[in-house]
């Protein structure tokens, strides 16, 4: 698994308040964010599907006004791993697309977002899983839901 990967996918699933009809601007994501779900799904199709936050995953994402990000992403403890620390931009483009951008392979990433008071939920259909544990991953969509803390 790509637990960088992952966790700058969740580190895009940022918003504000009460956007779900009006566009989002950086100033609605503006502040820490607490994954409750970070679910990966097969493309196309949609099954298998996988939510890792029950697992123990999380992502907490801060955003500055700046723009500028830092995502913490912690693991179950029967990982024996040590929180990923990453930090990068965040840019809110037209049609409510939150576009997340960091030095690496697969940036900048975008994704499709909502906001609904204070829970945000950002989509990306280009991302990958292995969901059957072969070593190689499949075409995936990732959906993030953050809670403003």
């Amino acid at each position: 698994m790509k637990t960088k990967a992952i966790g700058f996918a969740l580190l895009v699933a940022t918003a504000g308040t009460g956007c779900k009809d009006a566009e989002l601007a950086l100033d609605n994501i503006v502040g820490t964010w607490n994954s409750t779900s970070i679910n990966f799904s097969v493309q196309p199709g949609g099954t298998p599907t996988i939510d890792l936050a029950p697992l123990g995953f999380g992502w907490k994402w801060t955003v500055e006004a700046t723009g500028d990000y830092t995502l913490v992403m912690s693991y179950p403890d029967t990982l024996q791993l040590s929180p990923d620390t990453i930090t990068a931009t965040v840019t809110v483009l037209p049609g409510n697309v939150i576009q997340m951008a960091s030095s690496g392979t697969g940036s900048p990433t975008e994704f499709n977002a909502e906001l609904l008071g204070s829970i945000l939920t950002m989509t990306n259909d280009s991302d990958s899983f292995d969901f059957d544990g072969d070593g190689t991953d499949e075409n995936a969509r990732l959906r993030l839901t953050f809670v403003k803390q």
